[in-house]
Parts: C-alpha cells; structure tokens; sequence
C-alpha cells in the first residue's frame, strides 16, 4: 500500500509550540536579496524555510530586485532557494539548520552553474526541438533537480541549472522527426560547462509477431527496452502482426505487449541482444489460453463474473480480467504466470459475493471451474457514541489473511446495514467522510462468521469542539486545523474549518494525530505547526493562529509619509503630520487656499435673483461671504461661518443697483486668508429671461423657429454682444447697441423669411447664423451675455415640441418662476411671437 504523504510529516518539537487558550505567537522574519553565482539579481525565485523533520515550509518569491520578506512562526530552519524555469526546476538548500526567533537580514547566493551545449546529429549538423532532459535525485522531503533544455534552431541551448549527479539523461528528439529518444550516461555537472549532445543513428528492428497457436497478433506492442531500463522503444503491429521499431544500436530486451477482453500484459520474448545494424526478428509471444468457468456453490453457471488477478513480470503489469458469459463460460489469452489476490467479482445487484481465490500458477493452456463462494449476511444498525444515527457511513467486513477480502456497504437513513459476504474470519469496522473529517475504525478485531448475524455497532467516535483566534483572542475565520493519523484501515484525515466565529465543531475517531497545523486561508495570518496531539475523548478546546506583520514588508503598502500599525490579522495606515490622504496615498499638505471663483468680473447680475457664489479652498474649515457695491470701499456681510467643502453659496441680490459690486470670501479662523472678486460685476435692476420658444415650426420651414426674451426687470438691458446658444453652438449674435427696455421682449426668428411680413412683430431679428436649429425631441436653449456668463437657460423634452406650430411658453407669462408648458394650454393661440400670451402687446 503506497503511503499516505502525511506521514512524512512529524511534529516540530524543536519549535516547543503551545495550542493553549489564549497563547500569542512571537513571529520571526528573513529578509534580504537573493543572486546567482554569477552576481546577477535571482527575480522570481522562491525563498523558503523548513523545518529540519517536516515538509511543513513558508516560502515566498523575490521580486525584479532579487528581494524578499519571509515571515514564519521561531524555529529552526533549513533556508533554500527553489528554481522554476521553463528549462529548469529544482531546490537548494543555502542554510542546512539555524534557529530564527527575531526578525533577520539574511541575502542569500544560490550555488548554480550555466550549462551551454549544442545538440548534433552524428554527422555533427545541429538539430532543433530537441529536449536534454535528466534529474538530481534529491532525497528526503525536497523535490528532484530537473534538467528540460531545449534546442534552438542552430542546436544550442543554455540553462542556468544546480550542481549534481544527474541520471537518466536522455535526448528526446520532436515528434516526427527522423530521430529516436538517444539514452545518456549518468553526468556529473559541477561548474559552467560546454558540451555538444549527440543524437544517436536510427537502426530499425522489423518482422512480425505471432501468438504461440501461430494466430497473428495484430494491434500488439512490440518494446525493446535498455538493461538499464532508461529507454524503451515502442512500435504497434498492424493487421497482419506487422512491426517496424526505430531505436539507435545497443543491447536490449524484447518484448509483446498486448491487450484482450480479459487480460492485459507484457511477454519477454528476448531478455538481452545486441542490436548495430537494421534487423529482421519474427516474435512469438510464448502465451497460453486459460478456459474456465464459474458456477455457484450448487454447480450452476454465473454471468457476468470477472475473474481477477495479477502479476508484475516481464519489466510490466500483467492483469487478468475474464467475464464470464451467459452460460458461465469465459476464454481468455494470457501470459504464463503466478497471479496474485485471485478472486470472483460478481456482478452488482446479484445475490453472490466476492469471493477470494488462492494464488495461482498458470503454466500451460488450462481448463477449469471457479466457484462463487456461498453467501451470508452481517446486518444491524450502526450508531455513534453519543447516541445518534450513524446515517451513510460506511461498515466494512476486512479478512486479515487476504488483501481481497475487503466488503462494505452503506447505512441507509436509519443506520441500518446489510453486508454480503463469504463466511470466514474478519474485522469489522466502520468508516465515514464528512468536510472536517475523513476516517475508519475498527470496532470488532477478528471474528469467525459461518451464517447470517446480527450485529449493532458502535462508532465509538469522538467530539472535538474548537475555536481559533488570533493574538488578541479576536476570532479567526476559514483557518483549518489538519492533522492525520494511520488507523485500522487506512489514513484518519481531521481537515477542520473554523466558521465566521472562529468555531468549528467536528466528528472524529479518537488517536494520536501527527502534521497537526494550522492553516489560514488569508496571508493576513501565518500558518502555524502545532504539537503531535492525541485525542481521546470528546473535548472543547482553542488554538491560536499566528500574526502576520504586513507593516514589515514594504511599510504594509502604506504611503512612505505614512505611519504603518500592525493589528492582528491586518494593519492600518495613517498619514505623518504636515500630510494629508488615505494613508496609502498621501500628500504634502500646502498652506491653506482660498479662490473667489464667481462672481468674478463682467457678471450682469439681477436685483434680486439668486446667483451662486463659488470658491476653491485647500486646508480651510469656514468661510465668511461678503458683497460691496462701491468698489470695495464699505462690504455688507453675506453669510458667516459656511462650511468651506461647500464650495458655493446661494445669495440673494440686494435691491440696489451698482456697476462696481465685488464679492470677497474669508477664512472665518484666519482672516489673513482672503480673496476677492478679480474685477467689478454689475447688479441691475434689469433681468432678461427666456420667455417663448418655438422648436417645431408649422410646416417644415425652420425660418419660422423662434426664440423670445423678455426683459422683466425695471431698467433697460444692453444686449450688445449676447449670444443665443442650444445644445451644440452658437445661434444668433446680438449686434451692438442692441437695447432691450423693461418689459419689453426681443424675438430671434431662424431667419427673415420665418418673421412675420406685418409690422405687428416689430421687436424682431433673424439669426446671424442664418438657423437657430431647435430640436424636435429634445435641445437646451441658453442666452449669455457678452462676457460668456449665463443669464438663463432651459432644456425641453418632446412633450413641448411635438406639435408643429405650437411654441412653449412660461406660465404665469413673463414671469421668471413660470414653468414652460404648452402655448395653447394658456391662451387659444398656438404661438405669440413678441406678444403677450393672451396676443396683446408688451
């Protein structure tokens, strides 16, 4: 039986660890660069430490600077680089044993060598894609050293490789190429070295191979194989036995192997010749028939019954298989042989049970019955300690005396089983899997059944309540507690895993568990070793799981202003004083801002309309708002003590006029800080608004679009220089001297021939673009004035804009608070180009 992997490992007893309520792992830490021989940088190498006894190992990887930071639980440790390239892979231990309990600077030079070659043929022409391969038998817990060099288009190749004694060396040509696998002598590398590797030439062993009755073996493999066992050769047969077997000269074993409904297997035909030149050798397999057949204890024929065994023989696996059909009756081609762990493997569902053979020799071509042993029954129900329902586990019936005597069957919902068997002495035990726990136990150590028995068991199991949690006693989600043990039936496999508190609970067998650790599923923790620890009772118990220092390696991936603080299971960053930001990112903080950004000079703002005061600031908490409307020489305060983030305010204009109004805002703690309007603005008693637009004219003249102002405010407006906008540009231009009085409205048609031909809309222009182009779904209309401030914009949908010749228009009319609806929701007129909406004048 092959071993489990966990039994490798054993307990770190140099480390002296604790799984004991409320324990807090110390942490040690290496850090360094790692080179090559050579001095150049060793980028994307693994660096590991190791327990001298165990596989259990921390590792991580250097960056492109050759640097490393390697956190671990104090111990001591085997330090190693591992090599991982496309042409090489392998480890290296650089420090064999030495106790770490502080964080350590420790760089690192691995001991590798360059081998540079060239693969030829044996006329010396180099040949591409061809592979040097051979392995550096390492031992104990380190993997091999793996030579994989491949050849380039001129044959060369170079590898950066580690020292050793490597055997099975072989060049493996491509596929398809006029080339065989070429063997090698074992090599010793120890320093740099140059060396042309030669492909061997290609001899062909060719004829054909007959069964021993003189049947042709079609669909076989004929295999010639080195003494060494370094290289065999393989080529199949056609269908009339046929073969044809390139490989270069040299000494060999020959042989068939072949495959048949019941058997699988290798016949040594010649076991040692020297083959220097193309050869003809006809085979015959030396094979034998065996014709058998299987009844029941009454004598009378089983289907469907395959008879098992096997051998390892002939350098191969020899595996016999024969089903036994309708009338019991099975015939099978096999090699001559002793075959192991015979049995009968009835069908399932059927009423018959495996039944063990004794071994047997097959020399000759033989004839025979096998017989399927009578059956009885072992039944009851299965229960855990505690009382409860073993539901869907397993109960096995072992006989100590044959590894083939295995039978098992499952518990249904109320524990119950029944399980087939031949009589004969067994052990009986049960086995159950769960997502913590995976195990057997037996529970009866060797009894004799001879009939049908009853027998209730008891799993005699155990509970292990635990919770992980980290150095501060916080816990510690999806870290799991494995440990292994070897019980009555194979490997016991505890595989815990705590839940968002910390806690898990899990259903064992009682034993002395090894490779027990802790495993976090985060690199916010560090996986700890713990103590070989037996269980052997149900109990509560708490393991603590290391801490990783994230603040070690690259101040945590804080900013270098910042102030890394390790916290278990994390970290946090925080900015230096004088710095400002998340504490990854943070930057210097400059003296505190402060920028009027409107008003700013040129605005023509309404007596008051609402208009929004804007800054920029940096490093200020309040602001104080203040207005002056001679210039500067007396300020009115606004607002005190607005929330600088802010940045806006919205401020009502006093009712008095000015030409020469400034807006300053203040630092409410520092009053040094202070900015002002970079030139005058104007506030009058004057307010031009957006009165009337027609987006979809009658018909399909866009001349007819209009657009209508209206000046609701109580002085005259200069126009001169205003600009009527929609979405996309510029539309109309006001030409200079334009003057709008109060209560007056001004109309800007799409062009002249859309204006009226009366004299009824005097107060008319058309576009200077020659197209206002409104759209008829959706658009926005906005009027600036000369200096590019807005004084009034509006955005419409297709619901005022569907209707050819119906505008929309602000209800109330005139007033800056209306909401625009549809002309004729308002007045029985469509439209009112420069008129009131009820049609009377302004």
């Amino acid at each position: 039986m092959p071993l489990h992997p966990l039994l490798y490992r054993t307990a770190l007893v140099a480390m002296v660890l604790m799984s004991l309520p409320g324990a807090a792992w110390a942490q040690a830490a290496l850090s360094g660069q790692v080179r090559f021989s050579d001095g150049s940088i060793a980028a994307g190498v693994t660096v590991y430490a190791r327990t001298q006894s165990s596989t259990l190992r921390y590792q991580t990887t250097t960056d492109a600077a050759g640097m490393y930071s390697l956190q671990f639980i104090p111990g001591t440790y085997s330090v190693g680089v591992d090599f991982a390239f496309h042409n090489f892979s392998g480890p290296e231990i650089l420090v064999p044993s030495e106790p770490f309990s502080t964080p350590t600077t420790l760089h690192l030079t691995t001991h590798d060598l360059q081998l540079n070659g060239r693969v030829v043929d044996s006329s010396g022409q180099p040949v591409a894609n061809v592979r040097l391969w051979g392995e550096a038998v390492n031992g104990g817990y380190d993997p091999d050293r793996e030579l994989s060099a491949l050849s380039g288009a001129d044959g060369r190749f170079q590898v950066r490789m580690l020292p050793g004694n490597y055997s099975s060396m072989q060049l493996e040509p491509p596929t398809g190429s006029p080339y065989v696998l070429t063997p090698l002598p074992n090599r010793t590398f120890s320093d740099n070295t140059t060396q042309d590797f030669v492909l061997g030439s290609v001899i062909h062993l060719s004829g054909q191979v007959r069964f021993s009755d003189g049947s042709i073996a079609a669909g076989a493999t004929v295999y010639a194989r080195t003494s060494s066992g370094s290289a065999t050769y393989r080529a199949a047969t056609d269908a009339a036995g046929m073969y044809s077997l390139p490989f270069i000269p040299g000494t060999y074993s020959v042989g068939v192997e072949f495959t048949s409904p019941g058997f699988t297997g290798t016949a040594l035909v010649l076991s040692s010749r020297t083959f220097s030149t193309s050869s003809t050798l006809d085979l015959t397999t030396q094979d034998i028939q065996l014709n058998g057949r299987v009844v029941n204890s009454s004598g009378q024929p089983v289907a469907n019954v395959t008879l098992r065994g096997g051998v390892y023989r002939n350098n191969g696996w020899n595996g016999l298989s024969a089903v036994s059909g309708a009338d019991g009756r099975f015939q099978v081609r096999m090699i001559p042989a002793t075959y192991l762990s015979m049995k009968l493997e009835p069908p399932t569902g059927s009423p018959y049970a495996v039944t063990p053979l004794p071994n047997q020799t097959f020399s000759g071509n033989t004839t025979q019955d096998f017989v399927l042993g009578s059956v009885i029954r072992l039944s009851g129900q299965v229960k855990f300690s505690d009382g409860s329902i073993a539901a869907g586990v397993g109960v096995y019936a072992k006989d100590p005396s044959s590894p083939t005597a295995t039978y098992q069957a499952t518990t249904d919902a109320d524990g119950m089983y029944s399980l087939p068997f031949i009589p004969g002495t067994y052990s009986v035990g049960v086995e159950f899997a769960s997502p913590s726990f995976t195990g057997s136990k037996t529970v009866v150590s060797s009894q004799p059944f001879s009939t049908p028995t009853t027998l209730n068991l008891t799993a005699q199991d155990i509970q292990l309540n635990g919770r992980v949690v980290n150095s501060s006693g916080q816990p510690v989600a999806n870290v799991r507690l494995r440990g292994s043990m070897y019980g009555s039936n194979g490997w016991n496999d505890l595989s815990a895993l705590s839940g968002a508190d910390g806690r898990f609970q899990v259903r064992m067998f009682p034993g002395t568990y090894s490779s027990v650790q802790l495993e976090p599923s985060t690199p916010a923790y560090l996986m700890v070793p713990l103590q070989i620890q037996t269980f052997s009772a149900s109990l509560s118990q708490e393991f603590v799981i290391g801490d990783t220092n994230e603040c070690m390696v690259n101040n945590g991936g804080c900013s270098v202003n910042a102030t890394c603080t390790n916290l278990p299971g994390s970290r946090t960053c925080a900015c230096n004083d004088g710095y400002t930001g998340d504490g990854i990112s943070c930057v210097e903080l400059p003296p505190g801002t402060l920028t009027v950004t409107a008003p700013n000079g040129g605005e023509q703002w309404s007596t008051g309309s609402v208009q929004n005061i804007t800054w920029a600031s940096s490093r200020v908490n309040q602001v104080n708002l203040r207005y002056s409307l001679d210039n500067g020489a007396t300020w009115t305060l606004i607002a005190a003590n607005v929330p600088a983030s802010l940045g806006t305010y919205a401020w009502t204009l006093p009712a008095s006029a000015s030409s020469s109004a400034l807006v300053r805002i203040a630092d409410a703690q520092n009053g040094s800080l202070v900015d002002t309007s970079d030139a005058k603005f104007t506030v009058t008693s004057g307010r031009v608004i957006l009165n009337e637009i027609l987006a979809n004219e009658p018909g399909s003249a866009t001349a007819g679009e209009f657009i209508e102002l209206v000046n609701v405010g109580s002085t005259a407006m200069d126009l001169s220089g205003w600009v009527l906008w929609d979405a996309t540009a510029v539309r109309h231009t006001f030409a200079s001297g334009t003057v709008l009085a109060p209560g007056k409205a001004v109309v800007v048609f799409g062009a002249a021939s859309g204006m009226p031909p009366c004299s009824c809309t005097s107060n008319a222009v058309a576009a200077t673009t020659g197209g206002l182009s409104l759209g008829n779904t959706s658009d926005t209309v906005t009027v600036k004035n000369a200096a590019g401030t807005v004084i009034d914009t509006f955005t419409y949908s297709s619901a005022l804009a569907a209707a050819d010749g119906v505008s929309m228009n602000r209800s109330p009319d005139a007033q800056p608070g209306g909401s625009f609806v549809l002309h004729n929701a308002i007045s029985s007129l469509a439209a009112s180009a420069g008129k009131r909406a009820n049609g009377s004048s302004f």
